[in-house]
């Protein structure tokens, strides 16, 4: 299954362990400026759950903040590489 940031953001993860879907989810909408609270009433989850997906994110970009997971998705997207959830396809 192949889930996009969005239609601008197709960027291919070639890495074993990539993101679920809903960190894709969190992760368009964290690019967009939300809060995690926002995030949460969003998608109707917890801000809790958010604060850990988002954990996750910046783990798996290696990066230390929402900026710069936004930065680094951003400058992906400029490269037009497809962005796959978890399955790769």
């Amino acid at each position: 299954m192949k889930l996009y940031a969005s239609e601008k953001s197709k960027i291919y993860l070639e890495k074993p362990h990539s993101l679920t879907e809903r960190q894709v989810e969190v992760l368009e909408w964290l690019c967009k400026g939300l809060s995690n609270k926002a995030i949460g009433r969003e998608l109707g989850i917890s801000e809790n759950t958010v604060r850990i997906h988002v954990h996750e994110i910046l783990n798996f970009y290696g990066v230390s903040s929402r900026t710069e997971a936004a930065y680094v998705v951003g400058g992906l997207a400029k490269s037009n590489v497809v962005f796959h959830a978890n399955k790769i396809a």
